[in-house]
C-alpha cells in the first residue's frame, strides 16, 4: 500500500469549489426567513439620550425591533474569552446600552420580511445622542488626563489591563554595554479582509425549543457553550453549524454580537433570521488587529551579542473586546524572538480608544514583536559595522528546548541553517557586490532579513488558563470503520480554507493502511462531531493529527481482537498491517478491514463481551506548545524619484517539523506571505481625529492585488517537535509573521548610506519620500 503523508496530494476539498457547491452563510435560506437590519452609530463617543422609534412601529414592513434596553433583562452580559484575573472588566450585550464607543457599534435591530426595504426602514429611526470627546490616540488614552474622560466611566482610567516581564540585570547589561540602540516602533492596525464578511443566520423551534445557529465561526461547539451561556438556553438544545468560510484568519474566532443577537431574535420571534454584514459593515465591526507603539531599546557587547532587551509599549485595543488583550501578551512573551536574551524589562499597557475593539489575526501577536526586535537588530548591525546576517548567527539560540526570559519555551529548530539556506538561495556575497554596482548607479537595491517564530499547537490548557483564556486547547476525534469499509473521521476541529479534510485523511489513510479515498471527514456541527475547541492558532494538525492517531491506535486494538476471534488465533500471532489483520509475517493468512467492519456490526456473530461496531474516540492535549520557524529574505529596489517600492525577490525558509502534504503547507504560507506584504507596504485601518472611520472600504483600505504580491521562493527545513508525538509544527501564519521586518529591513538598507532608519508599517511611498526628504535625499542625489 502506497503511503500518503508527505506527499502533496490534491485538496480533497477542491473538488466542492470547483463544482460550485460550497455553502456559505448567504447561501442559506431556511423557511420563514426574515431579515434582520442593524442601526449603527456614527459617533465614536456620545451618550444616547433617547432612541424614537414610533416611526417605525408604524411601518408595515416593520415586524419587530429590538434596543439594548430590550436585551439588559433577556440575557447575561457577553464574557470575555480571555481575561487576566487582574484586567478590568465591562458588561457589553450585543445592541449599545445608554452608550456608544465606537463608530459601527451597533444600536438597534430591525426585523423586515424584505432584504431590500431595509435602508428605507432605518431612515425612520431617530435617535438623540450627546457627544463626548473621543478618545483616538492610545498614547492619549494611556495618559493620566485621559480619567476626565473615561470610555468606561466605572474605571479609573482608560488602562484594561497590564503586564509586566522583568528577568536578569537590565540596568546593570545597559550601564556596562559597548552599544546601545533604541527606537519608537509604530505598527498599524489591520483588518482580516475575509473573502466572506461575517454572518449569522438562526431559527427556534418551539416544539423541541431547539435552536439552531448558522455562523462563520471558527469554533461551533464554543459558540454553543457561550451561546448557552448568555442567553440561558439548554446547551443540548442549541444546534450550532460553521458552513464553509470564505476565510477566517482568526477574524471569525472572536465572540461577536451578532453571533448572540440573531439566536435571541429568532427564539423571540419564533421563526428564522438572518444577518450578513455588508463589506462596510465588516470593516467598521469585526475585530481589527496589531495597532502597537513601542519605545524599545537593545545593548550589545563589543562583539554584537545582545545584553539586554528593554521595551515598553502600548497596545490600542480600541474599545475592548472579547479577546482584545491576548495578542498583546503574547507580543510580550515572544519578545526575544529566535535569539539568546537573558535580561529582559518588558512593560506593557492595553488601552481603550473609541475604536473598533481589537482581536485575534493570523500571527495573534508575533508579528508585532518580530518587527521591534528585527528592527533593532539590523540598526545595532549598522551601526557596529557587522553584517545582518552575521549579527543574527551570533545571537540565535541553538540548543533545544530552550526557556527564553520573556517567558517563552522554543521547543526545536536550527536556526542557523535556516540562515545558511536562504544565503545560499540568494548567492548572497554575489548579491552584495552587485548592491554596490547598482548603487554607483543611482539604482537603490536593498535587502532585508526577518526572523519570525510562530507558536502552534495551541494549548496546552495550562497555558490558556495562564492567559485567563476561558477556551481550553485539547480536542477530540471519532472515527467509525463502515461496512463496506469506508471511514468516518469526525473532528470538532472547523477548518475555513485549510485543507484540514486532506491532511487528516493522509494521516489517517497511513495509519489504518487504507486509501484516503476512502476517507471521509466530518466538521463543523455541533450535533455530529465531538467537542473540540476549533481551528485557530495553527492546532488543527498538531491536534488534530496527534488526536486521530490515538483513535486509531483504539480501532487497530479491537480490529486485531475481532480478528483474533474470527480467524481463532491468539491476538499475539497477529499483527495489524496494510489495510487488514495478518498472521505475522504471513500475508496469505489474513482479514481484510472492511470483512473485519462487517463481523463487528453483526451482534449474533460477536462474544458475548464485545461490543458491536469498530469506531473509537480519543482526545489529545499537547505538553506544550509546537514553534514553528520563517527566515525571510527580501530584496526590494525603491524609484528614487517616485519612493515607488518593487519586491525584485521574496525568500523564505521554514520549519513545521513533519509536513504532511507540502503543497499544502506552501498554500497557506503563500495566503500568509501575501497578509505580510499588505501589512508592510498597504494595509492601514485609519482613524480621524473625532474617532470616523477614514478606511470603510476597499477604495480605502489597500490589500494587495497580484501585481504586489511577488513570486513566493520557499525553502524548508525540517525540525520536528519532541513535544507530540507525530513531530508537527503549525504552518497556517508563519508567513505573515516576518514580511513587515524583512522589507522594512530591505527599504532601510537600500538607503544605508544615507542613514534610514524607518520604524512604522506599513511604508508607503508619501512616508519614504518624507524620511528620505529629512535626511537631506535631494533631486540631486536621486538624479
Amino acid at each position: 500500500m502506497d503511503t500518503f503523508v508527505g506527499k502533496p496530494i490534491q485538496r480533497k476539498e477542491d473538488r466542492r469549489v470547483v463544482l460550485s457547491s460550497m455553502k456559505f452563510i448567504d447561501d442559506l435560506n431556511p423557511p420563514d426567513l426574515v431579515y434582520v437590519a442593524i442601526v449603527r452609530s456614527q459617533y465614536a463617543h456620545a451618550r444616547i439620550k433617547k432612541i424614537d422609534t414610533s416611526g417605525l412601529l408604524e411601518d408595515s414592513r416593520v415586524l419587530a425591533c429590538f434596543t439594548g434596553e430590550d436585551l439588559v433583562n433577556s440575557m447575561n452580559p457577553m464574557p470575555f474569552l480571555i481575561s487576566p484575573s487582574d484586567s478590568k472588566s465591562a458588561k457589553v450585550y450585543p445592541l449599545a446600552v445608554g452608550k456608544v464607543r465606537f463608530v459601527g457599534e451597533p444600536i438597534l435591530a430591525v426585523v423586515v420580511s424584505d432584504l431590500y426595504d431595509s435602508s428605507e426602514v432605518l431612515d425612520k429611526v431617530q435617535i438623540d445622542f450627546e457627544p463626548l470627546p473621543p478618545i483616538v490616540n492610545a498614547e492619549d488614552a494611556a495618559d493620566k488626563q485621559s480619567e476626565k474622560n473615561k470610555i468606561y466611566e466605572d474605571w479609573a482610567d482608560n488602562v484594561a489591563w497590564s503586564f509586566a516581564v522583568h528577568n536578569g540585570n537590565v540596568d546593570k547589561s545597559f550601564d556596562e554595554a559597548f552599544l546601545k540602540v533604541a527606537g519608537r516602533f509604530s505598527i498599524n492596525r489591520q483588518y482580516g479582509a475575509a473573502m466572506d464578511t461575517r454572518g449569522t443566520v438562526a431559527s427556534y423551534d418551539p416544539a423541541d425549543e431547539m435552536l439552531t445557529v448558522w455562523s462563520t465561526s471558527q469554533w461551533p461547539h464554543l459558540l454553543r457553550s457561550l451561546l448557552a451561556e448568555i442567553l440561558d438556553h439548554p446547551e443540548n438544545k442549541i444546534h450550532v453549524i460553521a458552513p464553509d468560510i470564505g476565510g477566517g484568519f482568526g477574524n471569525k474566532q472572536d465572540l461577536y454580537r451578532e453571533e448572540i443577537l440573531l439566536p435571541f431574535i429568532a427564539k423571540k420571534l419564533k421563526r428564522s433570521v438572518k444577518w450578513v454584514a455588508t463589506r462596510s459593515d465588516d470593516i467598521s465591526s469585526t475585530s481589527h488587529c496589531r495597532e502597537q507603539i513601542h519605545d524599545a531599546e537593545m545593548s550589545f557587547d563589543k562583539s554584537g551579542r545582545i545584553l539586554a532587551l528593554r521595551d515598553r509599549f502600548i497596545a490600542d485595543i480600541g474599545a475592548f473586546g472579547p479577546m482584545s488583550v491576548g495578542p498583546p501578551i503574547v507580543t510580550t512573551v515572544t519578545m526575544t524572538g529566535a535569539y539568546k536574551i537573558d535580561n529582559v524589562a518588558l512593560d506593557l499597557k492595553c488601552v481603550v480608544t473609541n475604536k473598533v475593539q481589537t482581536g485575534a489575526f493570523r500571527g495573534f501577536g508575533y508579528p508585532e514583536s518580530t518587527f521591534v526586535i528585527e528592527r533593532l537588530l539590523d540598526i545595532a548591525a549598522s551601526t557596529l559595522g557587522i553584517d545582518p546576517a552575521e549579527i543574527r548567527k551570533r545571537n540565535f539560540v541553538s540548543e533545544f528546548p530552550y526557556n527564553t526570559s520573556a517567558g517563552a519555551l522554543l521547543d526545536s529548530g536550527n536556526y542557523s541553517e535556516m540562515l545558511d539556506k536562504a544565503l545560499e538561495a540568494i548567492d548572497y556575497d554575489s548579491f552584495r557586490k552587485r548592491q554596490k554596482e547598482l548603487a554607483q548607479r543611482s539604482r537603490f537595491v536593498g535587502l532585508g532579513f526577518g526572523m519570525g517564530l510562530l507558536g502552534g499547537g495551541w494549548g496546552p490548557s495550562r497555558i490558556l488558563e495562564g492567559f485567563g483564556a476561558k477556551y481550553k486547547g485539547y480536542d477530540t476525534v471519532s472515527i467509525s470503520v463502515e461496512q463496506d469499509g469506508g471511514i468516518i473521521v469526525r473532528t470538532g476541529l472547523s477548518p475555513h480554507g485549510t485543507g484540514l479534510e486532506t491532511t487528516l485523511s493522509q494521516v489517517c489513510a497511513d495509519e489504518l493502511g487504507v486509501d484516503v479515498k476512502d476517507i471521509m471527514v466530518v466538521h463543523g456541527d455541533s450535533m455530529t462531531s465531538p467537542f473540540g475547541f476549533g481551528t485557530w492558532g495553527s492546532r488543527s494538525l498538531v491536534i488534530g493529527a496527534n488526536a486521530a492517531r490515538i483513535c486509531i491506535e483504539k480501532l487497530r486494538a479491537k480490529a486485531l481482537a475481532l480478528a483474533s476471534y474470527k480467524m481463532n488465533l491468539p491476538v499475539d500471532k497477529l499483527e495489524y498491517r496494510n489495510g487488514g489483520v495478518q498472521l505475522i509475517g504471513d500475508k496469505e493468512h489474513r482479514i481484510s478491514l472492511g470483512e473485519i467492519s462487517r463481523i463487528s456490526y453483526a451482534p449474533t456473530s460477536l462474544p458475548a463481551h464485545m461490543e458491536p461496531g469498530l469506531e473509537a474516540t480519543a482526545t489529545y492535549e499537547p505538553k506544550e506548545l509546537a514553534i514553528s520557524a520563517g527566515l525571510h529574505v527580501a530584496i526590494v529596489e525603491v524609484d528614487p524619484k517616485t519612493c515607488e517600492i518593487k519586491i525584485l525577490r521574496y525568500v523564505m525558509v521554514h520549519d513545521c517539523g513533519k509536513m504532511i502534504n507540502p503543497m499544502i503547507v506552501e498554500g497557506q504560507l503563500h495566503g500568509g506571505l501575501a497578509q505580510g506584504v499588505g501589512a508592510a507596504m498597504l494595509e492601514e485601518i485609519r482613524y480621524d481625529e473625532n474617532g470616523q472611520l477614514l478606511t470603510g472600504s476597499f477604495m480605502d483600505y489597500l490589500v494587495p492585488s497580484s501585481m504586489e504580491i511577488p513570486k513566493f521562493e520557499l525553502l524548508h527545513v525540517e525540525t520536528p517537535s519532541p513535544y507530540n508525538e507525530m513531530g508537527l509544527k503549525g504552518a497556517g501564519e508563519d508567513g505573515i509573521v516576518g514580511p513587515p521586518s524583512a522589507i522594512t529591513n530591505a527599504i532601510c538598507d537600500a538607503f544605508k548610506m544615507y542613514g534610514l532608519k524607518i520604524n512604522k508599517t506599513p511604508i508607503t511611498p508619501p512616508d519614504l519620500w518624507l524620511a528620505l526628504r529629512a535626511l537631506g535625499f535631494g533631486s540631486k542625489n536621486a538624479s
